[in-house]
């Protein structure tokens, strides 16, 4: 009777891990099919943060909001010693003013807003040059201004919703299977 109820107990374990297993990949498929099939937009995570009230002139509001503009289309970001302060230097104005205009307008805070950049530019590279997926996420962290393989692959899962090793596998197995049809 004991070892039929640890069979039962063993079995119960079994069809519990393999049902959550099913539910992981599902939600990885659908974090993935999110992050492909938005080709022009960019990954947004909106980071609800109170906003504090500071008395920016609205000219310079509008001025660090062109500049904001010209620092996503540039590579600046991608450095990975980027802070708040070298960002204020590179802007020319303090540091917050700069962080309120980024958490007013991105609502999200500084971090927040340059790990986006670089994930999204990390995405794209990997979407649109095949060779990216050979790389290791090593490199990838190193290409898009992560220190560490580590803190790369923690900020990919926050944002996407899958890790990088998981988003390289479905997107090669996607454009393998394009290559397919297309041979076909």
């Amino acid at each position: 009777m004991g070892s039929f109820l640890l069979l039962v107990a063993l079995s119960w374990l079994f069809m519990r891990w393999l049902y959550q297993s099913r539910i992981n990949h599902a939600s990885d498929i659908i974090s993935y099919l999110k992050l492909i099939h938005k080709p022009d937009d960019k990954i947004v995570i909106v980071e609800k943060t109170p906003v504090k009230i500071l008395s920016i002139p609205k000219e310079t509001e509008d001025l660090l909001l062109i500049k904001l503009d010209k620092f996503e289309a540039g590579k600046k970001y991608l450095s990975n010693d980027i802070s708040l302060a070298q960002m204020a230097a590179l802007f020319e104005t303090n540091t917050k003013y700069l962080s309120e205009v980024i958490n007013k307008y991105k609502g999200k805070n500084v971090n927040l807003y340059i790990n986006e950049l670089r994930i999204n530019y990390i995405v794209e590279k990997l979407k649109s040059d095949p060779k990216y997926l050979n790389y290791k996420v090593s490199y990838l962290a190193e290409e898009c201004g992560f220190s560490s393989h580590s803190s790369f692959s923690a900020v990919f899962k926050n944002i996407t919703g899958i890790t990088p090793n998981v988003f390289i596998t479905f997107l090669s197995k996607d454009l393998e299977n394009l290559n397919k049809i297309r041979v076909a």
